[in-house]
């Protein structure tokens, strides 16, 4: 009878397809089960150093977010091909203790709290993905449309953002919650909207041609209500924009921030959809620090 320790000692050679699945599983880990330590941790070092990379790219406007972040998967494929080389060309010989079951299972466990962490690290402080939850920036982004932001710029005039409305600021509300607008002025601008709807900055007016009919677009949860669209225009940057046309339904209404010069550290946000709406004509100016991101790509 062969003893344990006889079993032990013979040639082991790793299977190629469970160092392909592991590497799916997470990334170089098949690399680890097919003996070859140091090169897993290259490659993942490099996968990660690469996900940087790209989300600079992507965060800076070099490229879209699917070119971008597509770049990550031949990587992630080439580890696992790198997976299956390295298991088909290992010397048969004893297994070793870095590719015993419970040391690839806590490599495994190690990449992908590492991987949380990286993805973490770059919605925090590079890019992050966002859904919208509401019809406020119709005719620009319509409910349930994906968007990218980024995080390495502050906003300028004509750019969408998303920005966080923290409890203390909204009673009644979630810890945070956060909020699609487009910024029309910055700290130190003069803003005004008057009863035409037409928004004036620091004495201009933003109004420009009209782009045509929307049809019945629903800007409350009530009914539709015909409307009309009119491209606003600051500098060379245009947008369009959804007006009622009946504006007596505003009328009697307290909305308190229609002429105001935006205080420093602060800009202030418009809904495209502008009768559905709760931006700073009704919440004042958003603070610099609520910022979360500047749109930079829409899907």
């Amino acid at each position: 009878m062969t003893s344990t320790d006889e079993r032990h000692a013979e040639p082991w050679q790793p299977r190629t397809w469970i160092a392909v699945v592991l590497s799916l599983i997470a990334p170089s880990a098949g690399i680890v089960y097919a003996g070859r330590f140091w090169l897993a941790a290259l490659a993942l070092s490099l996968w990660i150093a690469l996900a940087f990379a790209v989300a600079l790219l992507v965060g800076n406007g070099a490229v879209s977010s699917w070119l971008g972040f597509g770049l990550l998967v031949p990587a992630f494929v080439l580890i696992a091909v790198g997976s299956a080389l390295a298991a088909r060309r290992a010397t048969p010989a004893r297994r070793r203790a870095s590719q015993q079951p419970a040391a690839v299972a806590t490599y495994i466990i190690a990449v992908v709290a590492t991987l949380f962490g990286v993805q973490s690290l770059i919605r925090s402080q590079l890019v992050e993905s966002f859904t919208a939850a509401s019809t406020s920036m119709l005719p620009s982004l319509v409910r349930g449309q994906s968007f990218t932001v980024s995080k390495l710029r502050p906003p300028i005039r004509g750019d969408i953002v998303v920005y966080s409305v923290h409890v203390e600021r909204f009673p009644g509300g979630p810890a945070r919650q956060s909020y699609l607008k487009r910024v029309v002025a910055l700290g130190g601008d003069h803003f005004r909207i008057d009863d035409a709807g037409t928004v004036w900055i620091n004495g201009e007016s933003l109004d420009g041609a009209p782009c045509g009919a929307v049809p019945n677009i629903q800007p409350t949860m009530e009914r539709p209500v015909p409307g009309h669209c009119v491209e606003e225009r600051f500098g060379a940057r245009s947008w369009r924009v959804w007006r009622a046309d009946d504006r007596d339904r505003w009328r009697g209404l307290d909305i308190p921030y229609l002429d105001i010069t935006v205080p420093s550290g602060h800009f202030f946000v418009l809904g495209d959809n502008r009768e559905a709406s709760e931006d700073s004509r009704f919440r004042g100016p958003v603070p610099d620090a609520d910022l979360l991101g500047v749109v930079i790509d829409t899907w």
